[in-house]
């Protein structure tokens, strides 16, 4: 695997590693509130979920890498997609976690962790996805661009003979 020349080859690595932690690491699970629903996600349908989109950015990869513009755009995808998402995996354990606590009791030191202001976290997030944001359009402009260089590439025409 040469991964100077073919960057992307880091999606499979990470969606292989997702994969084992997945089954490995006992992950926390997801809570969101919409309005008055609450949805609870397994934390293994999330790392699946990261998995499946890092095997599709391979797949991409590995179907449109000769047409891509640069291969800098690439590193700049690859690392702006993994990158945050490594660090909102860690963050998100690292937050999260109440120590075996079941979600319906609260331990007493938990309160304080509630006390601070929920902009601080919101910032680190917002970072993040915009971060994961800018990655994507790297690669979304990388393909096009490539594609377009393709089309306005006149094709070779053979010299006619000279009389």
């Amino acid at each position: 695997m040469k991964i100077k020349s073919k960057p992307y080859e880091l999606f499979g690595l990470a969606a292989l590693l997702i994969l084992v932690l997945s089954f490995t690491a006992m992950p926390a699970s997801v809570d969101l509130n919409f309005h008055d629903t609450y949805i609870v996600v397994s934390g293994h349908h999330v790392y699946w979920l990261f998995a499946v989109i890092f095997w599709f950015l391979w797949l991409l990869y590995f179907c449109f890498n000769h047409v891509l513009l640069s291969r800098k755009l690439t590193w700049a995808h690859v690392i702006l997609t993994i990158l945050p998402t490594v660090i909102l995996f860690i963050a998100w354990f690292s937050i999260n976690s109440m120590d075996g606590t079941p979600r319906r009791y609260y331990a007493f030191t938990e309160f304080k962790r509630l006390e601070k202001p929920w902009y601080k976290e919101t910032i680190v997030y917002l970072v993040l996805l915009t971060a994961f944001i800018f990655g994507q359009l790297a690669f979304v402009f990388n393909l096009s661009g490539g594609i377009l260089k393709r089309i306005s590439k006149p094709a070779h025409k053979p010299k006619e003979p000279a009389n």
